[in-house]
Formats: C-alpha cells, sequence, structure tokens
C-alpha cells in the first residue's frame, strides 16, 4: 500500500482523511495532530460563550477514535518539526514524552490551518501577558469560558471589531460583563458591510450594552506585574482586566 501522511486533522485534514478512506483501499493513512482534539468548530465559540448552547461537545463533528474506526492511524499530541521534501521523509515530536523520532510518505497533505494574529508593541507580544488571549481552539474556548465567569473580571476588551469580536462581545454582555469594541475603522465589521447596514448593528451593540471604540488606533498597553490593566488608542485609555485579540488570523507553520 502506498503511505499517506496528513499532518493536522481539524477542517480540511478530516475531509481528506474520510475523501481518502471513503473512496480508496490503496492508502494507509497516517495523521499527525498536535493538539488533543480534532474536528473542533470554532465558529460555534461565541454560542457556547454565550449559553445558546449547553455541551460544548456539540461543537465536534469528529474525533481520534472515529477516524481510527474508518482505518486511520491517528497520533494525536504528536507536532511535525520538519518535512523533507525530497527524501519524502518528516521528523515527528511527541509532545507528552519528547521523543523525536522519523516517519516516510508517498504522498503528504499539510492541513494546519490558521491562528490568531498577535499584536506587537515595543517588540513585545501581546499574548506574552497573563491577561491577553486569541480564540481559535477548543482550549481557548475553555479558557475564555472560565473567564467569563469570574466575578473578579468585570472590564473586558476585545480588539477587532469583525464577526468574532462582535459575536464574543455579545456572549460576554450575557456574563454581565463591561465590554468595550476597539476598532480603527469608522464602524465595526466594516469589511463585511457597507456604513449604511454597519452603523444599524452599531446601534444594536451600544442599546445592549457595548461600548464602542471605533475609529481608535490601539497604541500600547499599560502593564502591572505582566497583567495589561489598560489599552492606550489615540483617542484615550480604556480599563481592562481581560483583552481578547481579534484582528484576524495567519497561516499556522508551526
Amino acid at each position: 500500500m502506498k503511505k499517506l501522511i496528513v499532518v493536522g486533522v481539524n477542517h480540511s485534514g478530516t475531509a481528506v482523511v474520510n475523501t481518502v478512506l471513503d473512496n480508496s483501499k490503496e492508502w494507509d493513512v497516517t495523521i499527525y495532530e498536535s493538539n488533543s482534539n480534532c474536528s473542533f468548530l470554532g465558529c460555534g465559540i461565541a454560542l457556547w460563550m454565550g449559553n445558546k448552547i449547553d455541551d460544548p461537545s456539540q461543537l465536534f463533528y469528529s474525533s481520534p477514535e472515529a477516524l481510527e474506526e474508518k482505518g486511520a492511524k491517528v497520533l494525536m499530541e504528536h507536532q511535525v518539526l520538519n518535512v523533507d521534501f525530497a527524501s519524502k521523509k518528516v521528523l515527528i515530536k511527541n509532545l507528552k514524552t519528547g521523543k523525536e523520532f522519523e516517519d516516510k510518505y508517498d504522498k503528504i497533505v499539510i492541513s494546519t490551518g490558521s491562528k490568531p494574529i498577535d499584536i506587537k508593541f515595543d517588540g513585545i507580544a501581546l499574548s506574552t501577558y497573563d491577561n491577553v488571549m486569541g480564540i481559535k481552539l477548543y482550549q481557548d474556548a475553555l479558557h475564555l469560558f472560565k473567564k467569563l465567569k469570574d466575578s473578579s473580571i468585570k472590564h473586558i476588551s476585545i480588539i477587532g471589531a469583525g464577526y468574532i469580536g462582535v459575536e464574543l462581545a455579545e456572549a460576554a454582555k450575557i456574563h454581565g460583563k463591561e465590554v468595550t469594541l476597539i476598532d480603527q475603522a469608522k464602524e465595526l465589521l466594516a469589511n463585511h458591510y457597507d456604513p449604511e447596514f454597519s452603523s444599524e448593528i452599531s446601534k444594536v451593540m451600544e442599546k445592549a450594552g457595548v461600548k464602542m471604540a471605533l475609529n481608535q488606533k490601539v497604541e500600547g498597553v499599560n502593564v502591572t506585574d505582566n497583567v495589561v490593566t489598560s489599552i492606550k488608542t489615540d483617542k484615550g485609555i480604556i480599563k481592562t482586566d481581560l483583552v481578547i485579540v481579534s484582528v484576524g488570523v495567519i497561516m499556522n507553520t508551526k
């Protein structure tokens, strides 16, 4: 049999594995995934945070066990460190044991997906601070859900007023938080709607109690003991207990 290695098994990786195993018997399929879960519908995070669904398991449409039942060899929490395309070899690290080993392939599919864009000020990434987070993975959602239940967190600032930022702002208000949406655009969802529509959405959000810091550029943060206490924009200072960065995603190459 020919060997197919699939690196990353969230949406596209899961689709590849299912398609190959459903339509051919000539492939030996091995999956390497650095995460501990697969097939997580990140688009449903806001529904979970906003108490629209009670069971987060509804946000998974497959599992390592389901893929193994189809005939794939699934190695979760295994990170591919290098791909030698000339010799068709991959170097893998078992993240639980630290052991490294090689595997060979005839064909390889790299489906590592994307990750949230980080923001840097003075050469320091915001993600290095204790109360700053991006939202993409199941683990991110778990972390945010705990923060929303934490009564000591009263002020939440969301940098980026796109779909994810707006949805999370609404969800945070449901938990009784003071929420500020920050974006350098003049209207929220500016990349998706004309002003005549986005301005109406802004009114709905304001009526729900979300503060709008639109047409404002984030210029830095104030930090105490590795915790961001406020965000500096070109229009003023925004006090915060938790910062969610939602300014888009980039290719995940690690």
